[in-house]
This record gives structure tokens, sequence and C-alpha cells, in this order.
């Protein structure tokens, strides 16, 4: 009995020291200003390897709450660091210093009629540096009579549909890549003509 103890407390140290990994998340600074630096963290299982960061406005592209900051572990949500604020990865230094850049998402209206949306001038959205903006636009079973099935701009056309109003197609997500494909598609096949 004793040896079976001993060998099962063996084979969970070795897992342990196998699974229980260091690593690193970004810091925020001392003083506002200097650049992030890097604190060691540690978490039981690589899948909780977790780093914080602040958020920000997809419409102004502000950070949510200035005094959020980065760090080691889970956003403290029940305290200072509301998930309304905080954002989570998984992941060695995942929590990257947040750079946004501006996009473009058009904006829609109902029709003189009042029977359809019309597409209308575009608005000012942001978007993490690197990645896809994407917008929320009319679903092919958007109606503009209030009901079920009514469509509503969210933030103002940026950012994704929710999950229940792109599933009954109220609502569908547009990537800002494909605006920029569609500007050049026409574009090489004007030149593709010339040779």
């Amino acid at each position: 009995m004793i040896k079976l103890l001993l060998v099962t407390a063996l084979i969970g140290a070795i897992y342990a020291e196998e699974t229980a990994k260091a690593y690193k998340c970004m810091k925020s600074p001392d003083t506002d200003g200097d650049p992030l630096g890097e604190e060691d963290c540690t978490a039981a299982l690589p899948d909780a390897q977790i780093c914080k960061f602040p958020k920000f406005v997809i419409t102004t592209g502000d950070l949510v709450a200035a005094a959020q900051k980065y760090g080691c572990g889970a956003c403290d949500t029940a305290n200072t660091e509301p998930a309304t604020q905080c954002a989570t990865c998984k992941g060695d230094k995942c929590n990257v210093k947040v750079e946004t850049v501006e996009f473009k998402c058009p904006t829609y209206a109902a029709n003189t009629a009042g029977d359809k949306f019309e597409e209308g001038d575009e608005r000012s959205c942001f978007k993490t540096k690197g990645t896809h903006g994407e917008c929320n636009t009319p679903g092919s079973e958007a109606t503009v009579e209030a009901g079920t099935k009514h469509w509503e701009a969210t933030d103002s056309g940026c950012g994704a549909c929710a999950k229940d109003k792109a599933d009954a197609n109220i609502c569908k997500t547009v990537s800002s890549a494909m605006g920029l494909s569609a500007l050049l598609l026409p574009l090489v096949a004007a030149i593709y003509t010339l040779f």
C-alpha cells in the first residue's frame, strides 16, 4: 500500500513538473509613457497561462479605462477590473500593447418609403493593428419595421453581429478587407485587359 502511494506521488510530481511551467506576460510600466515590461507568471496547466490587457472603444480607438493594467492572470472582474474594460488571452506574452488603426464601415438607414435599408456614408471605426475590422450590416431577413426581425446597428455599425442575430440572418458581419477587395478586383481586371 505504501509503495503504491509513493508511486502515485512520484507520478503526480512528474506530471506537475511537466505541466506547471513558467510563462511571461507583458506588464504595465511603473511610470506612464514608459514601454511595457515583462513579468514572470506561473500556471498549473498550459491552458491556464492567462495574461490580461485593456479593452478599447471600437468607435473611438480610446481605451475603455486608462487605469486598466497589463499583467499576469485573469481579470479581477469582482473588483477593479470589470469585463467591460479588461480582456484576457492565453499564451506566453500574448498581451502585447494595444495599438489601434482606423477602418471604415458603411451605415444604413430606412429609405423614404420605409420598407428597406439603404446604404449611406461610411463612418470611422477602430480595430487592433494587424487584424481585419468587422462591420455589422442588415442581413437577408432584416426588416425596417419593428418586430422580431428588426435590425438596428450596434456601435454605429462597427464590430461583428451578435451571434443570435447572425444565426437568424437578421444581421450580417462583413470584414473590412472585403471593401478593399471590392475596389482592387475591378482595377486588376482593367489592368489585365491592357495586356
